[in-house]
């Protein structure tokens, strides 16, 4: 399927000196993808979204956002090696009529096109798009003889029953049917989840940290994450920005 072409990657800041990942981003083709430290993939896509909309503008956003950051890290220097491979071709599907039909098929889409980006040994990071959407970018790792984790930073557990059909609270519940390892979400919030997601979460072999126990410090959270995955040999980091405080702290 066809993508679509990259948007022009502009810096906001008119000194000279400040570069900016508007700057060094590269819009790039799949076939090279496998020359660059990173390759961004956009998944504008919200139709799976039990509550409310609007993720679907979520590429288009980060983009935006990210084109005047400036790229000088500390430790590594300046950022390098990042492209951009535009939208995948399913921003036509949020307006489907069935959305328990729909949803199904734009899981598979995205495997297809995640497995096309693996397979050249490319580092992706999606910008989505709803949480649905997981299930097709971890989907590839699966079912070869490695071991996969996800550490998901999700207010929700997402672990729902796709009886009715999937929707973006039932990407993990697919995922451990499909073969998962391990999942550890960071960040779930009390009287946001039931408990028989949180049973069938602990009897599938994964296990959760508080928005309560998160706020302790970074290091244990972070100690927390890289222990619950650490027998896993390839592992899946997923941010749904509602783990972010309400509150604004």
């Amino acid at each position: 399927m066809t993508r679509t072409e990259p948007p022009a990657w502009e810096g906001t800041s008119s000194d000279p000196n400040d570069e900016q990942f508007g700057h060094v981003v590269s819009p790039t083709d799949i076939e090279d993808a496998g020359d660059y430290r990173a390759v961004l993939v956009g998944e504008p896509y919200d139709g799976a979204v039990i509550g409310r909309r609007g993720a679907r503008e979520g590429p288009a956003a980060i983009r935006r956002a990210l084109a005047g950051v400036k790229t000088h890290h500390f430790d590594e220097g300046p950022v390098a090696g990042v492209a951009d491979l535009g939208d995948l071709p399913i921003e036509a599907y949020n307006d489907g009529d069935d959305p328990a039909n729909h949803v199904a098929d734009v899981q598979a889409i995205v495997a297809d096109e995640a497995a096309a980006v693996y397979e050249r040994g490319a580092l992706p990071v999606f910008l989505g798009g709803d949480n649905s959407l997981t299930v097709g970018n971890v989907t590839p790792l699966l079912g070869g003889g490695d071991s996969v984790g996800v550490v998901s930073f999700d207010a929700h557990l997402d672990c729902r029953d796709p009886a009715d059909g999937p929707t973006s609270g039932t990407p993990y519940r697919q995922l451990f049917d499909a073969g998962l390892d391990r999942l550890a979400v960071v960040g779930a919030r009390h009287f946001e989840t039931s408990t028989a997601y949180t049973d069938f979460l602990r009897d599938a072999g994964g296990t959760s940290l508080t928005a309560d126990e998160v706020g302790r410090g970074p290091v244990e959270t972070a100690d927390f994450a890289l222990d619950a995955v650490a027998a896993c040999d390839r592992v899946f980091v997923s941010l749904d920005v509602d783990v972010l405080d309400q509150n604004g702290r």
